[in-house]
């Protein structure tokens, strides 16, 4: 067993309540077929999120292509949206989107 420090009084955290997160950062694997989404929380707590599933290759396609949802729609949901949209959708978060595309954050 690997060396710990029994406290001689316990530190106790304060719970922290969570009402949004936000996109910090996203990587499209290719070679893995893989989309990680690296979220912070209003409180600085962070989640990730992978989508590695069946889905996740032609999700890739249609990131490249931006112009084209699955059903061949035209779509103009910024890849912010449509991935935290895919997180809820994968039951991975639970929520809603809101706000708009600002690059200027």
């Amino acid at each position: 067993m690997a060396e710990t420090i029994r406290l001689t009084t316990p530190v106790v955290v304060p719970a922290k309540t969570t009402a949004e997160y936000h996109v910090v950062d996203i990587v499209l694997d290719y070679q893995h077929s893989r989309i990680r989404m690296r979220l912070r929380g209003d409180n600085d707590e962070r989640k990730d999120i992978t989508f590695k599933d069946a889905r996740t290759f032609s999700a890739l396609r249609r990131i490249v292509k931006r112009d084209r949802a699955a059903d061949g729609t035209i779509t103009t949901t910024p890849i912010r949206a449509w991935l935290m949209g895919e997180a809820i959708a994968a039951g991975e978060i639970a929520g809603t989107v809101t706000g708009t595309d600002d690059d200027d954050e």
